[in-house]
């Protein structure tokens, strides 16, 4: 927890009820952690792009206002696991770079 944050995304559940992931621990959330993120979303036919904060209101945007932001996507465990090796080891992330504006 003294380390800083990397990412915020979604992530299926499946990784925790299947106990793929191991629960260490609570913590009560920073105050960094209680603020609803920003994702971008990409319309796959228009090229349209929006940004969303819950998942259900859709702002249009500009590729500048979206280019630093996460896009609105649930990740696999596998893909997780594979982006945190890829930034502890210096790489650049396939799934992360597929997945940008």
């Amino acid at each position: 927890m003294a380390h800083p944050m990397i990412f915020k995304i979604w992530v299926m559940d499946y990784a925790i009820e299947r106990r793929l992931w191991r629960i260490i621990g609570h913590v009560p959330l920073s105050q960094e952690l209680t603020v609803t993120p920003r994702f971008f979303k990409k319309d796959p036919i228009t090229g349209r792009l929006t940004i969303t904060v819950d998942g259900s209101q859709e702002i249009p945007a500009t590729y500048d206002e979206c280019k630093e932001l996460e896009c609105a996507a649930v990740w696999d465990p596998e893909h997780v696991e594979d982006r945190l090796r890829d930034h502890f080891e210096g790489r650049k992330n396939v799934w992360y770079q597929y997945l940008r504006p």
